[in-house]
């Protein structure tokens, strides 16, 4: 499957650099294809949204193609799709640190 990424050695790493009108900086199908492995398949939206707090919404949009899927997602998908891969365990919440 072509992710639309440049790839070195099985590493992903997505496309970087000013955005063009109309440019995307990944697909629907690639961003589950990322992220469905590290959330659990179904419910995968769900977990990812939490974690990056958007709303369902959102992401809705972005996986029906209605919105392109922004440049900072397709930089996190990546990011936690390294952390995943060299086994660093993902959470799907933060929690508000108290103060002391």
């Amino acid at each position: 499957m072509d992710l639309g990424m440049a790839r070195a050695d099985h590493q992903v790493r997505p496309r970087m650099g000013k955005k063009v009108s109309g440019e995307r900086y990944m697909t629907p199908d690639e961003l589950e294809a990322l992220m469905s492995p590290i959330f659990g398949g179904y419910g995968w939206q769900a977990r990812f949204g939490r974690l990056v707090d958007v709303t369902p919404g959102s992401l809705s949009r972005w996986m029906t193609g209605r919105n392109p899927i922004p440049k900072w997602v397709a930089v996190m998908a990546w990011a936690l799709t390294k952390l995943h891969q060299q086994g660093v365990p993902i959470v799907d919440e933060f929690r508000p640190v108290s103060p002391d």
